[in-house]
């Protein structure tokens, strides 16, 4: 009975260093596995563009029917505030806009005199952020870029950047101008991309020539007060390509209602 005892107790001590073998074989395992990869390697979240570029629309000699045009604010994140980066907050807004940075900060920033008597424009009671300039030039957005990033400001002084499309020939082709923007808006306008500081979107050029355009509307004005219509509608395409070089719509002077082109 002696024995017998002995080797059953000895079995769970068995099984019990195989599963603590097993583990240890599993842990060496997934070491050797990930030493190489994932353990030697830092991983970063990915880079996403911070600006998009958006594309232009052209006609067929390179004449800008729609673009974007870039508008710029400056903002203050008082949250972001400190004694120290006030100073240096103050200092590039006067080096930048050339006058008095207090100015800028008097209609909306609580001022403050501390007890070295010098100036704090941390805001009390008002909301983080404070509208500074909402045209801010291009040349200035430069030189804001350059000082906010050598004062290491970016956190407190934000740049917003804001585009609005234009066009140039505004009377000619719009609604074609405008229906091209809707249907090719993701290539105009692409989402960010991964490792690019700004993604770039597509230009788009079309077959219409403005000159054309306005030829075309010309004759259709002639026609409209010699036959005393109601509408005239026009079209020009190029012979043996197919491509539309003009189109036009125009109503009556006895409809009230505007002309309507492209």
């Amino acid at each position: 009975m002696a024995r017998g005892s002995k080797k059953s107790n000895i079995i769970p001590h068995l099984m019990l260093l195989e599963v603590v073998i097993i583990i240890l074989l599993i842990v060496a395992a997934g070491r050797l596995s990930i030493g190489g990869g994932i353990k030697s390697k830092k991983y970063n979240n990915p880079s996403v563009a911070e600006d998009i570029e958006e594309g232009s629309i052209y006609d067929t000699k390179g004449r800008a029917l729609s673009s974007s045009v870039p508008s710029y604010s400056l903002l203050l994140d008082t949250s972001a505030l400190t004694e120290k980066n006030a100073e240096a907050s103050l200092a590039v807004l006067e080096s930048v806009f050339d006058r008095e940075a207090e100015k800028l900060l008097d209609a909306s920033v609580e001022s403050k005199t501390n007890t070295q008597g010098t100036r704090n424009i941390i805001a009390y009671n008002t909301k983080n952020y404070i509208l500074l300039s909402d045209k801010v030039s291009l040349d200035d957005v430069a030189r804001l870029r350059d000082e906010i990033e050598q004062n290491r400001l970016a956190d407190v002084l934000v740049l917003q950047k804001e585009s609005h499309r234009e066009y140039p020939f505004s009377h000619y082709a719009i609604g074609i101008v405008k229906e091209t923007e809707t249907l090719l808006k993701d290539l105009l306008k692409p989402t960010p991309e991964l490792g690019e500081k700004i993604t770039y979107g597509r230009d788009v050029y079309l077959t219409l020539d403005v000159d054309m355009i306005y030829t075309l509307e010309a004759a259709l004005k002639m026609a409209l007060s010699k036959k005393d219509a109601k509408a005239a509608y026009g079209i020009i395409v190029e012979a043996g390509s197919g491509k539309i070089r003009a189109a036009a719509s125009l109503t009556g002077a006895k409809t009230d209602s505007p002309a309507q082109t492209g």
